[in-house]
């Protein structure tokens, strides 16, 4: 059975609580699922990360309803996709990003039918009054052409590209996980199969390890994560307290 997930940056209040409502009412008997609520508010570039490497993983024909949303009342577009097997509702603030430059044969809709959203939807949860219908609505199966109509140019980020200074790749943390790991942009199929030797942060440099549990407890240490990105950990302990950085450091991969 198809599920509907949920990824916000609400954290610990009642909002996805209440969004769950709003989908179970409409479409009784469809799961729903807590992806993440904890995204750094308003980091559509964490979140856009993190609904791409996840939702793989959920059956054909979920629905994903993502909000991380600054824009929330103001006159930007509500989407509507269908990738991979997959429908996605959205704002159109670059979350979709990662999916449409990955994905194949993306069809994106703006919603223009606002009957099927809760009647006048308050300027500040969206979340609950337009996309939890709409992504309820896609539950039951009601086609995306009856909810609004094609776009073409879903808004797109200039995601932070890692950058080759002769052996080395350049690239910055995306993220700090909540176990404070540095997830960064260095993507491990930018290495193909050449060997490492090590990996720079600030002043302080690191091997590769092949888990976490090669390191002593408290040892920092470099790792391809599950999303095949260069992520820089310690062993028991938080990374980014050790170091002292979060997001935007500059991290360095020199390859033999």
């Amino acid at each position: 059975m198809a599920v509907v997930t949920l990824l916000t940056d609400f954290g610990d209040s009642p909002y996805p609580g209440t969004m769950k409502g709003v989908v179970s009412s409409l479409a009784p008997g469809v799961p729903v699922v807590d992806l993440y609520h904890h995204v750094p508010m308003g980091d559509v570039v964490v979140a856009a990360y993190v609904l791409y490497h996840s939702v793989g993983y959920f059956p054909q024909g979920s629905v994903h309803i993502a909000v991380v949303d600054p824009g929330v009342g103001s006159d930007r577009r509500v989407l509507m996709a269908q990738a991979g097997g997959h429908l996605f509702v959205v704002p159109d603030n670059g979350l979709l990003t990662l999916v449409l430059e990955r994905v194949d044969r993306v069809r994106v809709f703006a919603l223009t039918r606002w009957e099927f959203t809760l009647p006048q939807p308050s300027a500040t949860f969206h979340g609950r009054d337009v996309f939890a219908p709409l992504g309820a609505w896609l539950a039951r199966g009601t086609p995306m052409p009856m909810l609004g109509i094609p776009v073409e140019d879903p808004l797109v980020l200039d995601l932070p590209k890692p950058q080759w200074r002769g052996r080395k790749i350049v690239g910055l943390v995306l993220w700090v996980d909540p176990f404070g790991n540095l997830v960064t942009n260095i993507e491990r199929g930018r290495v193909g199969g050449r060997s490492i030797q090590h990996v720079r942060v600030g002043r302080v440099t690191l091997s590769m390890a092949a888990c976490y549990a090669h390191q002593d407890p408290g040892g920092l240490g470099a790792i391809w994560n599950s999303w095949g990105l260069l992520e820089v950990f310690a062993n028991g302990a938080r990374a980014c307290d050790l170091l002292g950085v979060g997001p935007g450091t500059p991290v360095e991969m020199e390859l033999a």
